[in-house]
């Protein structure tokens, strides 16, 4: 049965993902919380890309389009939440905290029916996991997604090596276009600036590299910077807490 279509406020369900998979652009009427304890996830949205590791999860809003990729082999945890069963659920895609107390009652909870008893223990079960939902921590970790033609060369060739340098004047030589132009439609099409925008592109690339266990000074290398001091900084000015506390187990990165 669809996830939509069980008649209770909070649905979890266990899927697993091949290496490389997409599940395709969809939507659905619950809202749903989506993270994957064993891997890195990207869940990509009109607004931008969301990337995050095992100890993050992406929310994603009542009908909001959206596609779940994975670029390694992972378990894919959801909860599935009806929009009007609790009055302050973010109303936008974000990326929020998954501690551990949330994380083992999404475990506990994968194994129960679909119609659980709601009045019994395990719909209390479900309305802790519904509780810990509004009360989780956000962070600002989306690439916004270009939509103007003339840019997307650019956000291209730093999907393939985020370490590319080229500024705008470079660009502007290689498109035909100014780089006040460039400059121009960049904030027009995403809201922020290049420099911006790159930085965001940089350190989510980054997220996966850290994720699958690389050391802090090849990535900071791999995607730009010229140390890992300078890269640290730019992590936690961006992201709110230093690669190595975004990657503890109890996600308390400091606000």
């Amino acid at each position: 049965m669809r996830a939509d279509d069980v008649p209770r406020p909070v649905v979890v369900r266990t899927d697993r993902y091949p290496d490389g998979n997409r599940m395709g652009a969809h939507e659905h009427r619950k809202a749903q919380l989506v993270y994957s304890p064993d891997g890195v996830l990207r869940v990509a949205t009109a607004a931008g890309t969301f990337v995050v590791p095992p100890e993050w999860a992406v929310w994603v809003p009542s009908w909001m389009r959206h596609d779940v990729q994975a670029s390694t082999p992972l378990t894919l945890r959801s909860v599935y939440v009806e929009p009007e069963s609790a009055t302050n659920l973010p109303g936008r895609c974000c990326v929020v905290s998954a501690p551990p107390l949330l994380r083992e009652l999404i475990l506990e909870s994968a194994a129960l029916p679909d119609l659980y008893e709601v009045g019994g223990a395990d719909g209390r079960l479900m309305a802790v996991i519904l509780d810990r939902i509004t009360a989780l921590d956000h962070r600002p970790v989306v690439v916004p997604q270009l939509r103007d033609e003339l840019l997307l060369p650019i956000a291209d060739a730093l999907e393939t090596d985020p370490a590319d340098g080229r500024g705008l004047d470079e660009w502007g030589r290689a498109l035909g276009a100014s780089a006040r132009t460039l400059s121009r439609r960049f904030v027009a099409d995403v809201g922020v600036p290049f420099a911006t925008w790159r930085r965001q592109v940089r350190l989510l690339a980054a997220v996966e590299h850290l994720a699958a266990g690389e050391a802090v000074g090849t990535v900071a290398f791999a995607v730009g910077y010229e140390s890992a001091s300078a890269f640290i900084a730019a992590f936690t000015r961006s992201l709110g807490a230093t690669p190595g506390r975004w990657f503890r187990n109890d996600a308390a990165a400091p606000s």
